[in-house]
Order: structure tokens, then C-alpha cells, then sequence
């Protein structure tokens, strides 16, 4: 077993060198048209199309401006965490 510095800078090495030679699609904005998919397609878009569609997707889907409120609305603090429950499962 290696010791637990090298094992660590060897998964580093390979997770950097994983990310440095994955394929990342590229598709020009210009090309967008050619690359999107439909909307009940959506969950099974190619990387290309989510690529187009993701930076299209209020042209895809319907969608609609949210006004921003003048203020932030304060919300009440919760006074109690008595739903919450803590397992211990640690084994002595």
C-alpha cells in the first residue's frame, strides 16, 4: 500500500490530467440553430445540443421577467430544531 502523501498526489495527478484532457463541446453561438433540440427531447439532449439549448433556453421554453421587490422580505427565524433528530451510529 502506498503511503498516504503519494496515494494523494496520484489522484491528484490523475484528476488534473482527466479534466485537461476531456472533450468539452464547442459550439459557436452562430451555430445554434443547427445544434438545438426539441423540448420533450430535453433529458436526452446530445453535449451539443446543451450546449446550444442551455444558452437558448428562454427562446426553447416559455419563460417570463421577474420584477425584484424593493426590499428583501424578512423571514421569521425558526425558534426550535425539534423535528431534526440525531442517529448516532458510531459503533464503541
Amino acid at each position: 500500500m502506498l503511503p498516504s502523501r503519494i496515494r494523494t498526489a496520484w489522484l491528484c495527478c490523475l484528476l488534473l490530467t482527466g479534466g485537461v484532457l476531456a472533450e468539452a463541446p464547442y459550439v459557436p453561438p452562430a451555430e445554434d440553430v443547427n445544434h438545438l433540440g426539441t423540448q420533450a427531447a430535453s433529458l436526452f439532449w446530445t453535449p451539443k445540443q446543451q450546449v446550444a439549448g442551455y444558452r437558448n433556453w428562454d427562446r426553447i421554453f416559455p419563460t417570463r421577467s421577474i420584477l425584484q421587490w424593493c426590499s428583501a422580505v424578512r423571514l421569521e427565524r425558526q425558534r426550535s430544531a425539534s423535528w431534526i433528530t440525531r442517529v448516532n451510529r458510531s459503533r464503541s
